[in-house]
């Protein structure tokens, strides 16, 4: 999915994370959502992401379609205070 400028594919963004920072950056979604995930099993966060992006689009926070594969607008990006150190491996090579 092609995302409009200024806004971010979450699926593009955890192809784009190294595999050891993914589930910092699970922990971090969800902690943005509300969500305390610090000793939760991966499995369950893994689930967890998934509901809270079903439920963004559902509350008109995102846009309609498959929820993972959604674009973070800039408005909701600027909301979740860990996005910029994740984003930065959009832009850096592997």
């Amino acid at each position: 999915m092609s995302c409009p400028p200024a806004s971010y594919s979450f699926r593009a963004l955890e192809a784009a994370l190294p595999l050891e920072l993914l589930p910092s950056f699970h922990r971090s979604f969800l902690g943005f959502c509300g969500i305390p995930a610090a000793g939760m099993p991966l499995r369950r966060v893994a689930q967890r992401v998934e509901a809270e992006l079903k439920r963004l689009v559902a509350a008109g926070r995102l846009p309609a379609g498959d929820p993972g594969d959604a674009c973070l607008s800039a408005q909701l990006a600027s909301e979740w205070p860990d996005l910029p150190d994740f984003l930065a491996y959009l832009t850096s090579p592997p």
